[in-house]
């Protein structure tokens, strides 16, 4: 999204002509649309790399004997039916539990996959063109911006030449402009 930002800041300060076209509502709708649809497209491998894997785990826990009066266990269970457990069970709560797990795909244990995916297109997808368009965009702002500080300077002083990213018309067309307000200065001054 940050690219596509620039990238219309590019297009309203350097192609000024083009910004009436693309730099409207609907195009920006359909970037933003094309952008979302990229970005699950390249994320879509990754749901499947892991599935959910429900097993079935023995879980125990020891649990204390209940109070007792005098301490005798053995008097109490051969005697209470409120205690007439199995002195296992009065020692450990042993437990069936599903417990659910993530567990890798043999996609995702593919060394293709890992390098092509994991590495190479995380590199280009992720950091290259990102970094290579936001560099380009703001490389030629700060071009054109420099170069209309630059353009007003020599308006005011005399005359210049331009470059960067304006068009050919409408370089020659700030060209003419500040060379008709100097001829114009020229005859209006004593």
């Amino acid at each position: 999204m940050i690219v596509l930002l620039t990238a219309d800041r590019y297009v309203a300060i350097c192609r000024p002509m083009h910004a009436a076209q693309y730099s409207t509502v609907p195009p920006l709708r359909s970037a933003v649309a094309v952008v979302c649809v990229l970005a699950v497209a390249y994320n879509l491998p990754r749901f499947f790399e892991r599935t959910i894997e429900r097993r079935l785990e023995l879980k125990t826990r020891h649990i204390s004997l209940p109070d007792f009066p005098d301490n005798n266990v053995s008097v109490h269970l051969a005697n209470s039916t409120k205690y007439g457990y199995f002195l296992q069970d009065l020692l450990w709560n042993i437990t069936w539990e599903y417990r659910d797990a993530l567990q890798s795909t043999a996609m995702r244990d593919n060394r293709v996959y890992y390098v092509v995916y994991k590495m190479c297109l995380y590199f280009i997808v992720r950091f290259l063109l990102p970094f290579a368009a936001l560099a380009f965009f703001n490389q030629r702002l700060v071009r054109a911006l420099r170069e209309s500080d630059q353009l007003r300077r020599q308006s005011a002083a005399g005359s210049g030449s331009t470059r960067g990213c304006w068009s050919g018309r409408r370089r020659i067309r700030r060209l003419s402009a500040a060379d008709s307000r100097r001829t114009r200065l020229r005859h209006t001054t004593p």
